[in-house]
């Protein structure tokens, strides 16, 4: 982990600059970069850090960045679940993505050098237009361009409808689906995939709410060692109904956003609903670890290898004590 000169593989400083221009702008080294570079400046890790941080000085403009983070949250997945236009007039689920996608611009600009994670999971600004109004539930008039809005009732990206609606099915929530998200992109855990065949049919009478029929379903002892480690982190998103709209009923029954939280790296939690659930995560040492080894895999293109994970403590360690730079 420590900055070496040994062995033949160590980058050359035209190696540095060509990674450092792709890592934070994805084009070549701009002509100032090149003459780090050619002058022997990219020689140790304070050079290296002067060029990165005057490349960083407006981190909105970083492609890459931007990039990442449509990737780990993944919003636009709302592009990929069919509602039935004749049903669902209203659902516009490219227009939500860009509803989603003029917040995450903003917070890039606002937080990348002091908690940008924390305001992801947990921001209650939202972008609606005349368009998506319906999606977002709000009273306030907004304009066909569309403008920002502060709604009490959100608590974070997870929880606009582009998310919400990208993790669901054609007709109803998928707790299942959230949770495992949670799981594997907040906390890097892990869940098994089921052999095909293994799903049993779950049938929903009136009067069951979602999260009811799931849970008879997860008593199956084949079913509850994965679902345990799925559905607690997915029922505090019943608030909303498959195409992202506040609820307080689903299909006859009262919902229930409770669930608990574990894995954070401290005692586990009980929440009571999606807000108190994104609190803890966002400010759970778990999660604040977890981002920083998905921008580690993410700009290294791999997985950290066994040698390179006291570089993933040490990246992690650095973010705490930077202020969550």
């Amino acid at each position: 982990c420590g900055w070496t000169e040994k062995g033949r593989d160590f980058p050359t400083p035209f190696e540095r600059a060509r990674g450092i221009a792709a890592a934070l702008t994805q084009s070549p080294p701009d002509d100032a970069l090149w003459r780090a570079a050619q002058s022997g400046a990219l020689s140790s890790p304070q050079s290296v850090g002067a060029e990165v941080r005057r490349l960083m000085a407006s981190p909105e403009e970083f492609p890459t960045l931007r990039g990442f983070l449509n990737e780990l949250l993944d919003f636009r997945a709302t592009l990929g679940v069919v509602k039935d236009p004749t049903r669902f007039p209203k659902h516009k689920p490219g227009a939500l993505a860009e509803d989603t996608q003029q917040v995450l611009d903003v917070l890039i600009k606002e937080h990348a050098r002091s908690g940008l994670l924390r305001e992801i999971l947990s921001t209650d600004l939202i972008f609606v237009r005349s368009a998506t109004k319906e999606s977002w539930g709000v009273q306030a008039e907004v304009t066909a361009e569309g403008v920002f809005l502060r709604d009490a009732s959100r608590s974070g990206i997870l929880t606009h409808p582009a998310w919400l609606t990208g993790y669901s099915e054609n007709d109803h929530n998928h707790i299942v689906r959230r949770g495992r998200f949670i799981r594997e992109r907040l906390l890097c855990g892990s869940v098994p995939s089921l052999p095909i065949g293994m799903v049993p049919r779950i049938e929903q009478t009136a009067g069951t709410s979602y999260r009811q029929k799931l849970e008879q379903h997860s008593r199956d002892p084949n079913c509850f060692a994965c679902h345990r480690s799925m559905d607690p982190l997915g029922f505090a998103f019943e608030a909303w109904d498959h195409l992202g709209r506040p609820q307080e009923m689903d299909n006859g029954a009262p919902v229930d956003t409770r669930g608990r939280l574990d894995s954070l790296g401290t005692a586990d939690v009980d929440y009571a609903n999606a807000k108190q659930m994104m609190e803890h995560l966002a400010s759970a040492p778990a999660v604040q670890e977890c981002w920083v080894r998905q921008l580690f895999r993410y700009y290294r293109g791999h997985e950290a290898t066994a040698t390179e994970e006291c570089e993933v403590k040490q990246l992690a360690k650095l973010y705490a004590d930077s202020g969550e730079d």
